[in-house]
């Protein structure tokens, strides 16, 4: 077995209009095997800016390069036989609203949803600690 890391960013802050889908494999002493970043059109408009409530988001990228970059359904069969692979654990943090963006996106694009099993370190974090609000990676790795 491996580990499986990956994170999403959407460009309007998540209803699944994907814009990166990045990830890391390691093996069972966290080296790591694979890196990739894919580039993905969300095929909509950026909101990542100035949203009530929500902080800001600023990508690695300019637009343009998202623009350029081909849409969610020509990355699908990767994503989806990467994520329903048996031969990974699936960790990550804020995992679970990643599933949702996915399976928005395949909706949207009329593909068959993604299953898949993960463990999700801001879901632990919040049941070991009893914390009710959202926490940051960063605020969970200082907190520990």
């Amino acid at each position: 077995m491996k580990y499986l890391a990956f994170d999403i960013e959407c460009a309007d802050g998540g209803k699944g209009t994907i814009c990166t889908f990045g990830y890391i494999i390691a093996d069972m002493n966290f080296k790591i095997i694979r890196r990739k970043e894919i580039i993905i059109n969300p095929e909509a408009r950026f909101n990542l800016i100035g949203r009530e409530g929500r902080p800001d988001i600023h990508l690695a990228y300019p637009i343009e390069t998202f623009k350029k970059a081909p849409a969610f359904d020509k990355f699908y069969d990767e994503i989806k036989t990467l994520l329903e692979s048996k031969d990974y654990y699936i960790i990550g943090h804020s995992v679970g609203d990643d599933a949702i963006y996915l399976n928005k996106a395949c909706k949207r694009y009329k593909l068959a949803p993604i299953n898949f099993q993960y463990f999700d370190t801001q879901r632990m974090y919040r049941e070991l600690f009893g914390e009710k609000n959202l926490v940051s990676i960063e605020n969970a790795v200082l907190s520990l």
